[in-house]
């Protein structure tokens, strides 16, 4: 199996593990298990993020089939184990990368206080003082740290971005660059999760709103 074809399978067993992770947070939210709903949500956020960089570097390598070079690999290599990159990926994709919001995330991903976050929601520990951790710094617990409506606002991103993007491709409005990609895309996990998490933020409902007025493309109903 050539290098292209590796990372086209890579990006579609990412974007279903990502749906996986997705489901148990859902079904942690629901069991009241806020922290451990919230972390989940933010790793498979990640593993979307993972999928989208799989799957911009296989649309790249279409002129070359046969191999990417050594700094290049290294590159990639490095961005599909930094947590920060994959964060950013994902948040691209569901915020305007020109909007204050979109810059306020970025920031708060690139500062590391997105992923302490994810690591308040699963150890108990200490917070810093002066950018130190100390023995007298106040008790961090997860239980206390993390509230239902973080790893609500967590869950609902992911499900309004995996459920639009499916209904879009099925529809042809969008398009992805890996076959594996695209068959994980069906209208039948679009459907669950819209079950398991029926909310949705307003700009989800608009824009679904606007995808459902155009016709499933009948060549592209997997």
């Amino acid at each position: 199996m050539n290098i292209r074809k590796r990372l086209s399978k890579m990006s579609g067993m990412s974007f279903l593990n990502a749906l996986r992770l997705h489901k148990d947070s859902i079904f942690m939210y629901k069991n009241k298990s806020f922290p451990t709903a919230f972390q989940l949500s933010i790793i498979a956020q990640e593993e979307i993020g993972k999928s989208n960089l799989l799957e911009d570097v296989v649309f790249q390598m279409f002129d070359n089939p046969k191999g990417i070079n050594p700094e290049y690999e290294k590159m990639i290599v490095d961005l599909l184990y930094s947590h920060k990159d994959k964060q950013i990926r994902f948040s691209s994709k569901v915020e305007d990368e020109f909007t204050k919001r979109y810059f306020k995330i970025a920031e708060n991903i690139n500062s590391g206080k997105y992923d302490e976050k994810k690591q308040n929601a699963t150890y108990v520990g200490l917070t810093k003082k002066q950018g130190k951790k100390r023995l007298n710094g106040k008790i961090l617990n997860p239980i206390m740290s993390i509230k239902g409506v973080d790893a609500a606002v967590m869950i609902t991103k992911v499900n309004d971005y995996v459920i639009e993007l499916i209904e879009g491709v099925r529809r042809g409005i969008y398009s992805v660059d890996t076959e594996e990609l695209d068959e994980s895309l069906t209208l039948e996990a679009a459907q669950e999760l819209e079950s398991l998490w029926p909310n949705k933020s307003i700009s989800s409902i608009k824009r679904l709103k606007k995808i459902r007025e155009f016709d499933i493309d009948p060549d592209s109903t997997y």
